[in-house]
């Protein structure tokens, strides 16, 4: 098994200081590693340690890393001229790298390769195993060590539980996914209310789950993202232990929620325009 679990999300953005504040003050995070001095973590205290600017905002088993690329980050830099700020890439906790590393290599895919050196008493190495875009049908994969896991600020988010990403051929992709991290398909899904039909895969032994899916009406939300970003992320989705309670408080800070039907119960959508383009889903988990 080479993905265990959904570890966190990416964000690319033009100014971590116009960001901040919506995950921070909308959310109810806290940043526990980045660039800022309100860290917790002073392990990225300096901008040069992770470009420009970083701000990682944890939340129960998971977190969401917003980054601003330094002028000579061209790869980073140039993803944003070209797509806009918003979705960058998903991570996935391998558990131990090197043996994810040997298995990446034995079945044929190639990935950049960011390992550190373990420190004495640590059973993996840090760092970071990136697959290409080119591989996983329009979204970067990260491959991670295991993070230390913070509750976060916010007692009401569990973590991250789901991502969907947008693809041009489905079983294509389900197939790359099952090949490559060793995801299981549980089945097909489809949303009238996004404009997407897909296959959802399960992550290793977690509740997690990716949705690889294409759009089935380009005036809907995924149809229109991919138009003007292209194949990528589309949305991610938020373990919560209260629903009820969380949308009550972010609609007392002016935030639009949008409260499913019966139909589709315990889930709710924060108005993307909030989050400047970036698509959260809340699901209610007992």
């Amino acid at each position: 098994m080479i993905a265990r679990r959904l570890d966190h999300v990416h964000l690319v953005v033009k100014s971590c200081d116009e960001w901040v504040p919506l995950f921070r003050d909308l959310l109810g995070l806290q940043i526990i590693r980045g660039t800022y001095p309100e860290a917790l973590d002073p392990t990225y205290s300096r901008p040069s340690a992770a470009g420009a600017g970083l701000a990682e905002f944890q939340f129960g088993d998971g977190f969401i890393a917003v980054m601003q690329p330094a002028p000579s980050d061209t790869q980073m830099s140039g993803f944003v001229d070209r797509r806009g700020e918003g979705f960058y890439a998903l991570s996935f906790d391998a558990g131990n790298l090197n043996r994810a590393a040997e298995a990446l290599q034995q079945r044929g895919v190639s990935f950049i390769d960011t390992r550190r050196p373990a420190a004495e008493g640590e059973e993996s190495t840090s760092g970071f195993l990136w697959i290409s875009p080119r591989v996983t049908h329009g979204t970067a994969v990260q491959l991670t060590w295991p993070w230390p896991v913070d509750p976060g600020a916010n007692p009401r988010l569990l973590g991250l539980r789901s991502a969907v990403v947008a693809v041009d051929d489905v079983e294509q992709a389900a197939a790359v996914y099952a090949e490559i991290l060793d995801l299981k398909p549980k089945g097909r899904v489809q949303s009238e209310r996004f404009g997407y039909a897909g296959v959802e895969l399960s992550i290793g032994d977690s509740p997690d789950t990716l949705v690889v899916a294409k759009s089935t009406d380009p005036e809907k939300p995924l149809g229109q993202m991919v138009a003007r970003r292209g194949a990528g992320i589309f949305q991610f989705t938020l373990a919560v232990n209260d629903i009820q309670a969380e949308v009550e408080r972010l609609r007392a800070k002016g935030v639009a929620v949008d409260v499913a039907e019966a139909s589709e119960p315990h889930a709710a959508w924060i108005d993307p325009a909030v989050f400047r383009g970036v698509r959260i889903e809340l699901r209610e988990e007992i």
